[in-house]
């Protein structure tokens, strides 16, 4: 029966780097679930003393946004952008697009130093005042992957050849080794 409670606990698997768009994008959405857990944790710390389950959070929180995230990036700055550059069907709108996205991953990466140190020391005292700015970076964040879903990786979809994304998918597997 689709859409039983089980279905819906059971993840779908995700993208391989044989499909390193749909890779991107299910990245884009560990992102965002990211994002909204370190909301929650500054939230849960404004009333809450730090527990086991809290400094546990923290340390994912701290993996995450400094291994995953800025490969993310890279995978974007040094394997997407420039492909995407090269492909003489490139439009202008999508050319000022890459512009600008990478000009908010400098900004992103600015916003998350405000919490490196903070959650590398799982200061959850101090976490507990930052909800705010919490809020701010994954208001970003959604900004930021929105633009990226809707209107870059469809162009890449569009313009990349099959050799093109396989390139991509194996500069992003060695990334990762």
């Amino acid at each position: 029966m689709p859409n039983s409670t089980l279905d819906r606990l059971m993840p779908e698997p995700a993208p391989d780097f044989a499909k390193p768009l749909e890779l991107l994008e299910a990245c884009h959405a560990k992102i965002r679930q990211h994002c909204q857990l370190l909301v929650d944790l500054c939230t849960y710390l404004e009333t809450h003393s730090p527990d086991e389950d809290a400094h546990a959070t923290c340390k994912k929180l701290y993996r995450y946004f400094s291994v995953s995230v800025p490969h993310h990036h890279k995978d974007e700055e040094q394997g997407l952008f420039p492909l995407l550059l090269a492909s003489p069907q490139l439009s202008q709108d999508i050319t000022a697009l890459i512009s600008k996205l990478k000009l908010e991953h400098f900004e992103l990466d600015k916003l998350w130093l405000k919490f490196e140190p903070v959650v590398k020391n799982t200061d959850l005292v101090t976490l507990a005042i930052m909800t705010n700015q919490a809020r701010m970076l994954q208001q970003s964040y959604d900004q930021h992957i929105e633009q990226e879903n809707a209107l870059l990786l469809p162009a890449a979809e569009q313009l990349l050849k099959t050799e093109q994304l396989h390139r991509l998918g194996q500069q992003m597997k060695t990334r990762r080794q």
